[in-house]
């Protein structure tokens, strides 16, 4: 098989899987996915026991139809049309309801008669708004397949179709088309489009008789055959997608049959060597244009844009541009993007483009001096110039006062004129990733900021009367060189996040506490000694993020935190947690990374509303059997090389999904790390749990944890790497739920036969147990795969 051809029928497996696997949320809410037991391949192991819930099967058309009628959401259908006993029911097919998309695989072979009978069935299904339809024959160099002759259009409709999709090659798109023209209202369509590595995707004349179309999404690999007589119907065409165009006289004249197009998204490919000629000044109604070149692309895209007036929006990547000056006969443009683009002069003023409000500019290694042109015009809102070498702004920026969000990240600016403090209407200013040193007076003119960046630069103070900012909601300070901050930050009573991570903070004023808006802080690696008492006044507070080393306590008045939602601490000092913190009934969110904590304090297992609880201790023994009491914990994360078991009341964690503990074995290979053997009885009753994982553990027992979890109905992963594990004996496999078993970085000699009869085990990583044959050490990603491996080696 070609390898672009194998490369494709894994794109379409990986996309088909993603698809199904996804939830989709819509007005109607969240979509049921009903898919035939036998798969593609004879697999029924697509889905995890945790998906049951929106990820159903179903046998026959007649236990669809029964199902779906149970059904109170709406439903995603897959349709393998293969099996003929299923074909010889199409009175059940007719009663299935709640059916609002539908993937239909189409068979190899096709009896006459067969399509009329699905279109009849189909045409009950009121709900449908989707179809997306794919070939049987992926692979190319296999025969086409036998299709009946289709006759002219039936008086059954599929009237609530909207949109539809195609995956295969041009000349079985034609079969697609016909079910399509039984759809009037249909809208929207996207082909994904197969191909031989040297052969255009050939697309059928019979498009041209969709005329209703509205959306047209076109993908394929390698160019486009018969564009011109496929869209030569077209003519209500408004928004088309393609990529791999072909050459740019057949391009042209294909679009110019497109009278009401107004928007177009092109993506160029390698093979489209062949753009001379390609041009959109026949298309009056074109408002939206996109052009995405690959790198490197030599073609000038001002002789596409000559005689083109009617553009509002325009983004072109990696385009070759000489000039700017078509700008100039857009009179309407309002928004321009530009990524990876060596950006051109413009010899035509562009004053007198009064609608343009928006204009990014990314990855312009090359610009170097911000374009003066952008000064003059009248009623620019966004300005985006990222990633330019920008190594100063110039005095006339003041006089772009329309500006509401300036974003100059990753420059090099080390200075900023004090023209700056003019643009007053601005809301967003981003100067991340420079080299500020300080920022001028004039900035505090700024009165309207909303959010305010300045981290990854060298600034070692803020200005004094930084309070004067009043509306500030967002202050990103992360990576300066700041010891400390003004009192007046206090008077920026609207902040709701103040990030000051990586500076070499030694205290925080006490005023901090006036920031009573404030949700979220964050202090992460700073020499902050302490936190100020008052920090207990920040009553709106939900995020708490601190570490760095020097703390030696935390404020008692932490505890006056109500609202804090999430705390991180992570400090190497801190050797104690105030008994306060039992206080803080809204917490969901915990971790404690604190090498000198040697036990947990005594109240947090009061603190019922925790979800997550992730606890980086070394020097922990053990957990508290009122563990039981957090009840709302779904992960459970413990990373200590002296913890001994968890407690026997872990089982009553009912919603626990998660579990992690981890002996974090020590670089040194001589020193000891994880002492726990066993997992607690009770861990059978933790019915939620999906995913189990223990590791780095001198000595565990793995029979022992494999014999517990067994029968865990949800687990998909059980995993124990680097545990001393050297044999799996006395299991009995077949109640052995689990699809998923790492035994990496083990002792294993042997490998039991029996372990092949657990019904749903399909991955197993053996990687890293040197003493089993070599052909064994690996990840083997499904049971058959293992089969073989073990039966080559007699094990």
């Amino acid at each position: 098989m070609p390898r672009l051809v194998i490369l494709l029928c894994c794109l379409f497996s990986l996309c088909g899987f993603a698809q199904r696997r996804a939830v989709v949320r819509d007005a109607d809410g969240e979509m049921v996915r009903f898919f035939p037991k036998m798969g593609p391949g004879g697999s029924i192991n697509y889905f995890t026991a945790s998906d049951e819930e929106y990820l159903k099967q179903y046998t026959t058309w007649a236990d669809l139809a029964e199902r779906s009628a149970q059904s109170k959401r709406p439903i995603s259908l897959i349709i393998n049309m293969d099996s003929a006993t299923q074909r010889s029911d199409w009175a059940s097919l007719r009663k299935v309801k709640n059916v609002q998309m539908m993937v239909l695989a189409l068979p190899n072979t096709l009896p006459a008669g067969t399509l009329d009978s699905l279109l009849d069935a189909l045409a009950n299904w009121t709900t449908l708004r989707h179809i997306s339809l794919s070939s049987p024959r992926i692979d190319l160099t296999k025969p086409q397949p036998s299709l009946p002759k289709l006759t002219e259009q039936r008086t059954r409709q599929l009237t609530s179709v909207e949109s539809a999709s195609f995956f295969g090659p041009g000349n079985e798109l034609t079969m697609s088309i016909w079910l399509l023209k039984q759809c009037p209202a249909l809208k929207k369509l996207t082909i994904n489009g197969v191909n031989a590595p040297d052969k255009p995707f050939r697309l059928p004349a019979e498009l041209s008789q969709l005329t209703q179309l509205q959306t047209l999404q076109l993908s394929n690999a390698g160019g486009v055959a018969n564009l011109d007589t496929a869209f030569a119907g077209l003519t209500q065409l408004t928004s088309l997608y393609m990529t791999n165009t072909g050459s740019g006289p057949k391009l042209t004249k294909a679009l110019n049959q497109l009278p009401k197009l107004r928007r177009l998204e092109l993506r160029f490919g390698f093979t489209d060597t062949e753009l001379g000629g390609f041009r959109l000044a026949n298309l009056r109604a074109l408002d939206t244009l996109e052009l995405h070149f690959i790198a490197g692309t030599n073609f000038p895209v001002d002789s596409v844009l000559v005689g083109v007036s009617s553009l509002k929006s325009v983004i072109l990547e990696n385009a070759l541009l000489p000039t700017l000056d078509w700008m100039a006969d857009n009179p309407d443009l309002r928004v321009l993007n530009l990524t990876g683009c060596r950006f051109p002069p413009s010899h035509r003023p562009l004053a007198k483009l009064t609608q343009l409000e928006t204009i990014s500019i990314d990855q312009s290694d090359s610009l170097g001096v911000f374009p003066d042109q952008f000064t003059t015009l009248p009623n620019l809102r966004e300005l985006s110039i990222p990633d330019a070498q920008l190594s100063s702004l110039p005095p006339g920026i003041g006089a772009m006062t329309s500006l509401t969000a300036l974003n100059l990240y990753h420059n090099k600016l080390a200075s900023l004129p004090a023209e700056l403090g003019n643009l007053r209407a601005l809301k967003t200013l981003n100067l991340g990733n420079n080299q500020l040193v300080s920022l001028p007076p004039s900035v505090l003119q700024l009165t309207l900021l909303e959010s305010l960046a300045l981290y990854d630069n060298q600034l070692v103070s803020l200005p004094d009367g930084i309070g004067q900012l009043a509306r500030l909601q967002h202050l990103f300070l992360s990576s300066n060189q700041l010891i400390m901050l003004p009192a007046q930050l206090a008077r920026c009573r609207n902040l709701l996040s103040l990030t000051l991570d990586n500076n070499p903070l030694t205290a925080l004023p006490e005023t901090l506490g006036k920031l009573d808006s404030l949700q979220t802080l964050s202090l992460r690696d700073t020499r902050l000694g302490a936190l100020p008492a008052s920090i207990g006044q920040l009553t709106n507070l939900r995020n708490l993020i601190s570490s760095g080393g020097h703390l030696s306590v935390l404020p008692v008045e932490l505890g006056n935190c109500q609202n804090l939602d999430r705390l991180v601490l992570t400090d190497s000092s801190l050797a104690v947690l105030p008994g306060s913190l039992s206080a803080l009934k809204k917490l969901t969110v915990l971790s404690l990374t604190l090498p000198q904590l040697r036990a947990l304090p005594d109240g947090l297992t009061s603190l019922t509303s925790l979800e997550e609880l992730t606890l980086q201790m070394p020097q922990l023994l053990v957990l508290p059997t009122e563990l039981s009491r957090l009840t709302s914990l779904r992960e459970l994360t413990v990373r200590s090389r002296k913890l001994l078991g968890l407690p026997n009341s872990l089982g009553r964690l009912t919603k626990l999904t998660k579990l992690t503990v981890d002996g974090e074995a020590a670089p040194d290979a001589s020193q000891p790390f994880g002492a726990m053997e066993f997992l607690p009885d009770s861990i059978g009753f933790c019915s939620a749990l999906t995913d189990v994982r223990i590791e780095n553990q001198q000595a565990f027992d793995g029979t022992d944890a494999i014999r517990k979890t067994a029968r865990l109905p949800k687990l998909n992963r059980l995993s124990m790497l680097h545990c001393g594990i050297d044999q799996l004996a006395d299991i009995d496999w077949k109640t052995v739920l689990f699809s998923s078993l790492y035994l990496d970085e083990n002792n294993l000699r042997t490998l039991p036969e029996a372990l092949l009869e657990a019904p749903n085990l399909q991955s197993v990583n053996l990687v890293g147990n040197t003493r089993l044959p070599a052909s064994l050490n690996q990840i083997f990603m499904n049971k058959e795969t293992l089969r073989k491996a073990m039966a080559a080696t007699g094990r």
